[in-house]
């Protein structure tokens, strides 16, 4: 047998095709294990193919969810900024046209311009028929 694939080589050779000395057994499972290999591939490319249109969609929902919430997000912020001006325009119009922060800035430095003239022994005097009072520092 041998001998018989010797001559059939030779003559393959010499038709200028490459013999090969395999058998056909060894032929036909390398076939069978190259189609199985590829039959995975391909299924396997589908299933990322399924992932990867699942995971387009879910990337194009988020991002719409999320352009939805920084647009209301930013509608919020908006009315929140204008809530707070009309609360502080109210506080202003309350408080003779400052705001409770203002009061309260006015109000400590009241307080400490009079702890100030308590401790320099201020004495004051008043012109009567005006109304204004004259405040004068003892020397």
């Amino acid at each position: 047998m041998s001998s018989s694939k010797s001559v059939k080589c030779a003559n393959y050779a010499r038709k200028g095709i490459k013999c090969v000395n395999v058998s056909w057994e060894i032929l036909d499972k390398t076939r069978e294990e190259a189609k199985s290999a590829i039959e995975e591939n391909l299924e396997e490319l589908s299933k990322l193919n399924a992932m990867q249109q699942r995971l387009l969609a879910q990337l194009s929902r988020n991002r719409k969810i999320l352009k939805i919430a920084e647009s209301r997000a930013k509608a919020k912020a908006i009315c929140l900024m204008d809530e707070l001006e009309e609360e502080e325009e109210a506080e202003r119009v309350r408080n003779g046209g400052h705001s409770d922060s203002e009061l309260r800035e006015l109000t400590d430095n009241l307080a400490v311009f009079n702890q100030t003239i308590k401790t320099r022994g201020v004495s004051d005097a008043s012109d009567s028929h005006d109304g204004i009072a004259i405040v004068q520092a003892d020397s």
